[in-house]
């Protein structure tokens, strides 16, 4: 069974699970990719769907959204 993503993220030492998904764009857009896929494979999967559905779309706003986007969404 997964964890709860608070519990994923303060096992990284982050404080709350946006800093978590923050680590997740973070780890892509430095190249990451194989650390993408483990970290994303840690969250359950209605977390996943938010990540890439609301976080990536609604929140936050950069330059290489839609590519990092489209990488996690393979991954769904």
């Amino acid at each position: 069974m997964k964890k709860k993503l608070i519990n994923i993220a303060k096992s990284y030492d982050f404080n709350s699970e946006s800093e978590f998904y923050d680590y997740l764009i973070d780890s892509h857009l430095n190249g990451n990719f194989t650390q993408c896929r483990r970290l994303f494979a840690e969250m359950k999967r209605e977390d996943q769907k938010y990540f890439v559905t609301r976080y990536l779309e609604g929140e936050i706003q950069f330059s290489q959204r839609i590519q990092v986007r489209d990488f996690y969404l393979e991954l769904l």
